[in-house]
């Protein structure tokens, strides 16, 4: 077995290990259920938790990012719309008498 391809075996069974001890099975016991030493269990615990932390923490720029891109393009939008509700104010304060700019219905 490639080293790729014990790795992928090895984190599937801590997964496997990490979901019945959130049900309440001990570590012992979820270990042997799995097919694994508690000392490899904790071995491959300690790099499937980094390789978690990584996404979450990449996850956390990521939304990062997007929250201040999303400030911005608000910000944006805002401020135009305040630009086309002005224009208005001033379209109808300086609105002709007679419409002449409106469309007529006929």
């Amino acid at each position: 077995m490639q080293a790729s391809q014990r790795r992928e075996v090895n984190k599937k069974k801590v997964k496997q290990v990490l979901r019945l001890i959130a049900k309440g099975m001990a570590v012992g016991d979820a270990c042997d259920k799995i097919g694994m030493s508690k000392p490899t269990f904790y071995h491959w615990k300690r790099w499937v938790l980094s390789l978690e932390d990584e996404r979450v923490g990449n996850l956390a720029i990521y939304g990062a990012r997007l929250k201040k891109h999303l400030d911005l393009m608000m910000g944006l939008i805002l401020k135009e719309s305040d630009c086309i509700s002005l224009m208005w104010k001033v379209l109808e304060a300086t609105e002709p008498t007679n419409n002449s700019f409106k469309k007529s219905g006929k």
